[in-house]
């Protein structure tokens, strides 16, 4: 397998067809937040935004234009709604038929709460400050100078100030719509806050262990407050406070919370994450994924009618016959049957970024409580941080005698005792994305660009500059070659032998996900929409386009023991086996697309029977060298030389890639 890579010179790209399956996938959980407008209820879920517009009788999924599904929460502009997730912001100016992205600023960014005040938006994110918008969404301003905070939670406003309740650092305000914040702790025993709510003239915080606080003068001093049990989240009413409690499910004050009642509980209806109130309706966001409703005093509740959904998986791995899931939101899952039925890990936290099994021991990162382990399998986890800097691990890699883990915001640490401690091994506030080992060293994608460290070095070096340029997105290592998903520039490879970069034909500007080098000897990239690349190392002359047939990207991808590939997407888990030999099958749908004569002597046609579509021709080297639109379907190609090429059409099909043959002139 050493030397297998050819450049490509005459690679091209088959649209093939294989049996995938969508496997009994974990249910998604937890309904973070609840948002009503104008007739019409929103909740941001594990699986993206449901909405009701009749009081919660009837509700459907609107995810339209959502790249990401693990939603956080809403906010609204006048009619427009915007909704945070772990990847940007979205917002929906009609009612939620669709959503478009907000401004660039935040792509890629875990986008924890979202506030509109005085036509103002906030956003509070994971490890990277605060942001705010004026002009709803369409650019972002970061806004955090005195705010020296890696996780803000959930943020609330009142008067001239906002307030951002942190984990780990308490409660923090500015006076001046995020120009500069101020601490404002005093009073505070307990440094966790979970939500923040003005009423009235009082400020009402709610922390982990389950305390509230509140504060008379916005903040400047607080006070232990009693009789509310672990408050997730409040909303009011015009003269009444709500609050939603987890595990003992709604309480109401009407005296601005110097007494509380609590309604008899609702069935099935206790472990509560959200609150909203309309003019006739109090909603109850569950943590299993559901919604509760009841009149203004909590009577007559009852389970609304809402579909379940399937968990996003952000990491798959296998444990012998045992598959692991985790996912972005929804927390850790485990099957002995392949789905038949789920077993729930706990971790102690809903976002689980990464999974790695090394000989027994498998470990995963969380975002906000940093590295866990277990030696059975997923049973039980303990965490092991010690070493650790930072509280997000977001990938691992590992040797035969070392594990290395890789943080959001702190860089690479390396364990050699099984992952039990840590210490640093370099690139200290990069955000690292993927990584690789080798038997030359660690390879690593960072939000600074693709870095290499040579075994016995400890100096970083960065690589593959103009190449793959400064958005590698994730990495693998298969015998010589290493392997490089981009954010937009597609998937690239390098030649350790040669010290040679190349390219792939026919996935330029294509966001890469995930990238799996399998030792039978093929790599597999996880593209958008629900498509995958296969590059068959053994046949450098081709490779293999497959599709799930969903709209979603591949977020990762596993090989089982099966030698199957089992794919992670934001709609739950497909199985798929890879391709044996390029042109024989793929998984989604047929081709559509005609060439034709096909081979040609420098003139063709594409037909492509739905209508318009966007054609590139790219020839044997990868470089794009001429574009066509059609509206009519019917594409001219005329004055081709001699040669290989590949013909990509996009339409709203999808996109698919044919060979074509140019023969000499006649």
């Amino acid at each position: 397998m050493k030397h297998l890579l050819l450049l490509f010179l005459f690679m091209w790209v088959v649209p093939l067809f294989a049996q995938s399956e969508q496997l009994p996938s974990p249910r998604g959980k937890y309904v973070r937040f609840l948002l009503c407008h104008d007739g019409t209820t929103y909740a941001a879920t594990g699986g993206g935004v449901c909405i009701s517009h009749d009081h919660g009788i009837h509700w459907a999924f609107s995810n339209s234009g959502l790249a990401s599904l693990d939603t956080k929460s809403l906010a609204r502009i006048g009619d427009t709604v915007f909704v945070s997730t772990d990847e940007n912001v979205f917002r929906t100016t009609n009612g939620g038929q669709s959503w478009e992205p907000c401004g660039a600023e935040l792509q890629g960014f875990y986008c924890k709460h979202i506030l509109a005040h005085n036509g103002i938006l906030f956003v509070g994110t994971y490890l990277r400050g605060i942001w705010r918008s004026t002009d709803r969404g369409n650019s972002w301003q970061h806004v955090s100078d005195g705010f020296p905070v890696d996780y803000a939670y959930y943020l609330s406003a009142h008067g001239d100030y906002v307030f951002a309740s942190t984990y780990l650092q308490g409660c923090y305000r500015s006076s001046d719509n995020g120009e500069h914040w101020e601490s404002c702790n005093t009073g505070l025993t307990e440094t966790t806050g979970i939500s923040i709510y003005a009423f009235g003239n009082r400020l009402f915080m709610s922390t982990l262990s389950g305390s509230l606080f509140t504060s008379d003068d916005d903040g400047a001093h607080w006070t232990a407050s009693s009789g509310l049990p672990s408050i997730k989240a409040f909303c009011s009413w015009q003269d009444t406070l709500y609050a939603a409690s987890f595990g003992q499910g709604i309480y109401y004050s009407t005296d601005n919370g110097s007494n509380w009642s609590h309604p008899a509980t609702i069935p099935n209806a206790t472990s509560l994450w959200s609150i909203a109130v309309d003019e006739s309706t109090v909603y109850l966001g569950l943590d299993n994924g559901t919604v509760a409703t009841s009149d203004h005093i909590g009577s007559n509740g009852h389970i609304c009618d809402m579909a379940p959904f399937n968990a996003t998986i952000g990491g798959l791995a296998f444990w012998g016959n045992r598959l692991i899931a985790t996912s972005h939101g929804s927390n850790l899952f485990y099957t002995d049957n392949l789905g038949e039925n789920w077993t729930g890990g706990n971790v102690g936290t809903v976002e689980i970024r990464s999974i790695l099994v090394h000989n027994n021991t498998v470990l995963v990162g969380t975002d906000m409580l940093g590295a866990f382990r277990s030696t059975n399998g997923g049973g039980s986890f303990s965490a092991v941080n010690n070493g650790l800097s930072t509280n997000w691990i977001q990938c691992f890699a590992a040797t035969d005698s070392q594990i290395y883990a890789g943080s959001g915001n702190a860089g690479v640490f390396v364990s050699t005792n099984d992952g039990q401690s840590w210490q640093s091994a370099g690139l200290p506030g990069f955000e690292i994305r993927s990584m690789a080992a080798s038997a030359r060293g660690l390879y690593a994608a960072t939000d600074h660009g693709l870095y290499f460290l040579p075994i016995g070095s400890n100096s970083w070096q960065g690589i593959g500059g103009e190449e793959v340029g400064e958005q590698p997105t994730a990495v693998a290592h298969i015998h010589d070659s290493l392997w490089v998903g981009t954010r937009d520039r597609g998937l690239f490879y390098y030649d350790e032998t040669g010290d040679r970069w190349g390219s792939c034909p026919g996935y330029e500007n294509e966001p890469i996900r995930c990238v799996l080098a399998s030792e039978q000897g093929f790599v597999v990239a996880g593209l958008e929409h629900g498509r995958w690349a296969q590059i068959n190392l053994s046949n450098a002359s081709a490779s293999a386009l497959g599709n799930l047939d969903i709209n979603y990207p591949i977020l990762t991808v596993a090989e089982g023991p099966d030698s199957q590939l089992y794919f992670g997407t934001p709609v739950g888990i497909f199985r798929c086996p890879p391709f044996e030999n390029v042109g024989i099958s793929v998984c989604g749908q047929t081709t559509t697309s005609h060439i034709a004569p096909n081979p040609c002597h420098g003139q063709t046609v594409v037909s492509v029977p739905d209508g318009g579509a966007e054609i590139s021709i790219i020839n044997s080297i990868g470089k794009t060298i001429a574009n066509y639109q059609t509206c009519d379907g019917i594409c001219n190609i005329n004055e081709l030389a001699a040669g290989i090429y590949l013909v990509r059409i996009k339409s709203k099909q999808g996109t698919e890639v044919h060979q074509l043959i140019v023969g000499g002139r006649r």
